[in-house]
């Protein structure tokens, strides 16, 4: 989905102050957070996946997107990286994708296999019932 990059870099000035207010409680105090990403790109052009918009803190996310561009016959590739809360352009969460967008923002880009997506899951999974039990 091509979505002109230019919108998105030139909204940045605009944003509202409270356009982090809708991630997770258990992202309020930290600096960086973990993103994931399915894309079309193949592992070897890992770098370049710092200028995809869209990214989720949600790996379960990424994974039906995976398997949705699989479906169309598409080569797919899981990414996960980090990105400094500050970099975040705007954070959506509308019908649950947990979407963060972002352009050159995301750092640490990793390719990383589906046996070890599927752990990626597990330990987000992990992570949201220990966040949920705290409160």
């Amino acid at each position: 989905f091509d979505f002109p990059v230019k919108w998105i870099t030139e909204a940045i000035p605009y944003r509202p102050g409270d356009y982090l207010d809708d991630l997770p409680a258990r992202y309020k105090n930290a600096e960086k957070i973990t993103v994931y990403r399915a894309s079309t790109l193949s592992p070897a052009l890992f770098a370049d996946a710092r200028y995809e918009l869209s990214w989720t803190i949600n790996p379960h996310i990424a994974r039906e997107f995976y398997r949705i561009r699989f479906s169309w016959g598409q080569r797919c590739s899981f990414f996960k990286a980090e990105i400094n809360k500050d970099d975040i352009i705007a954070f959506v969460s509308p019908d649950m994708q947990d979407e963060v967008l972002q352009y050159c923002g995301v750092q640490k880009i990793q390719w990383i296999s589906e046996f070890a997506f599927e752990k990626e899951c597990q330990r987000y999974d992990r992570m949201t019932k220990s966040t949920e039990k705290r409160r």
